[in-house]
């Protein structure tokens, strides 16, 4: 696997496209009243800040438990209990992507989306 592919793999775009689409389906079960084009930035703005920011939480939670990871069969391929990605790398790639994530939801959507999101973050994590 490339190392790309290993970055990737710390985002765990599975559980991220699951994140994705309960934000979509809970934007529109809470439509807010907004002209159609604003509907359509906001919308991507969220969906934007949502994938950063769950990526990001995701390499954190990988950076958090590499440790324990490498004991469980399940998870010991993992980049970072395989060395294939320095825990140093993990953790800026995680923060950086969380981080992005957050400016994103705050500048483009308002800043209590954006402290929704990182409420999210620090309780996945703690």
């Amino acid at each position: 696997m490339s190392l790309f592919h290993d970055y990737v793999a710390l985002t765990k775009p599975r559980i991220t496209w699951l994140i994705l689409m309960s934000t979509a389906v809970g934007f529109f079960f809470g439509l807010p009243h907004l002209a159609p084009a604003q509907l359509q930035w906001t919308l991507f703005h969220l969906i934007l800040g949502t994938a950063l920011i769950a990526s990001g939480t995701a390499a954190l939670n990988q950076w958090w438990e590499r440790d324990s990871d490498r004991y469980m069969s399940r998870t010991a391929s993992r980049p970072l209990p395989a060395g294939k990605i320095p825990p140093q790398n993990a953790l800026i790639f995680g923060a950086l992507l969380a981080l992005l994530g957050y400016l994103q939801l705050w500048l483009g959507c308002n800043f209590l989306t954006a402290n929704l999101g990182l409420f999210t973050l620090v309780t996945y994590l703690f």
